[in-house]
């Protein structure tokens, strides 16, 4: 992860280290190019929470990743996307695989947001 991150991330209340197991799991999971510092923040971390400057973010832990994914399992659109986390409330994140950008999506129209093309980009716009 780079100095950025680690700064933004600094205030989250980070979970314990993943069993290795799992995190291997997780990259089974995935089947497209995403973010190489996500991977590394989900290898330390396994999910956080908490406020990013002013805005409240919940990064899932892996369990909740590979769990809630497809999020709709009933709606196509949600099938080119990985969620990983939410900011509480109306909206979630996710990963676009078509492209490994990374979006707000609205739980309820799907409508989305582009965050950021890097997980350091996503955390720097919250």
């Amino acid at each position: 992860m780079t100095q950025t991150i680690l700064d933004l991330i600094q205030q989250l209340d980070k979970n314990a280290t993943p069993d290795v197991v799992l995190y291997e799991n997780l990259l089974h999971c995935i089947d497209f190019t995403i973010d190489a510092n996500y991977l590394s923040f989900i290898k330390e971390y396994n999910g956080a929470g908490g406020f990013v400057g002013e805005s409240f973010i919940y990064l899932w832990s892996i369990e909740d990743v590979i769990k809630l994914n497809p999020y709709y399992a009933d709606d196509e659109r949600t099938f080119s996307l990985l969620f990983f986390g939410s900011n509480g409330g109306m909206c979630g994140y996710a990963f676009d695989k078509t492209t490994g950008n990374i979006l707000e999506v609205d739980w309820i129209g799907l409508d989305t947001i582009l965050m950021g093309s890097t997980f350091e980009e996503f955390l720097s716009h919250l």
